[in-house]
């Protein structure tokens, strides 16, 4: 019986050398061009922050108390660089306390460490960051121990932040992590060394415990 399809070396024949050489091989270049988007993240982490400079327009005087409740319009860790904008001098020293932690807020604590904005650094988290969210933790682990910083896992579900620029002394109090957040959350801003100090003590006893 003849083979219906035949020699498929006569292809070439059938259609012309030249057109099967054109479907694998081109000489053509594109024109060139442009598109810039601008990151979707980005774009919101900047609206937040700027809803959250209608609120905290200004740091209070030393033992002022600025009581705040948020409507999930911006995220807690949205202070903290804004507390380091609005402070008259650099800030020092800075403890983080919190239970978990996203990947950007761990971008921009790096790049205030990296340009000078934060000084010392030493943060707390909760054992379920570490768990749970283990990339993002050796992300953060990762990048502190670069910079010399410290960094501890327990059983913490406080959210404390203190961010010293003597002799202004700036201590953030809240029910949210540094996480995103479209809950109602409350927030204290304090300008207090005494109440500075009482919360630097039990930090850093956490972070010296065998």
């Amino acid at each position: 019986m003849k083979d219906l399809f035949g020699d498929l070396d006569d292809v070439g024949d059938l259609f012309g050398s030249d057109m099967l050489q054109q479907q694998v091989e081109t000489t053509h270049k594109i024109s060139a061009r442009k598109l810039v988007m601008q990151n979707r993240r980005e774009l919101i982490s900047k609206l937040k922050k700027q809803k959250a400079k209608k609120v905290l327009e200004s740091l209070p005087a030393p033992g002022v108390a600025l009581h705040i409740v948020s409507n999930g319009a911006f995220n807690y860790w949205n202070f903290v660089p804004l507390i380091a904008e609005l402070a008259p001098r650099a800030i020092t020293e800075a403890y983080f306390s919190t239970w978990t932690m996203n990947r950007a807020c761990c971008v921009e604590l790096f790049s205030l460490m990296d340009e000078g904005k934060l000084g010392k650094v030493s943060l707390i988290t909760g054992l379920y960051f570490k768990r749970r969210e283990a990339a993002v933790y050796t992300h953060l682990m990762t990048g502190l121990a670069k910079r010399g910083m410290r960094l501890r896992s327990l059983e913490n579900h406080t959210k404390v932040t203190l961010m010293a620029a003597p002799p202004d002394f700036y201590v953030m109090e809240g029910s949210a992590n540094f996480t995103n957040n479209p809950r109602i959350e409350q927030n204290t801003i304090t300008n207090d060394e005494t109440l500075w100090r009482f919360h630097a003590e039990w930090i850093e006893e956490t972070l010296n415990a065998e």
